[in-house]
């Protein structure tokens, strides 16, 4: 059995680009706003 190459349309190829955001900050101090744009649900722990 002869296994056949994929190929996009046009040989056209294709590009899957990837975002990595890190923060960092000093032990005991925090960003300046919150990085949760929503409430929590009703039940959810808080633990900030």
């Amino acid at each position: 059995m002869k296994s056949k190459v994929f190929r996009w349309p046009n040989n056209e190829r294709m590009a899957v680009p990837v975002t990595v955001m890190f923060e960092v900050w000093s032990e005991g101090k925090a960003p300046p706003y919150s990085p949760m744009t929503t409430s929590l649900k009703p039940g959810t722990p808080d633990l900030t």
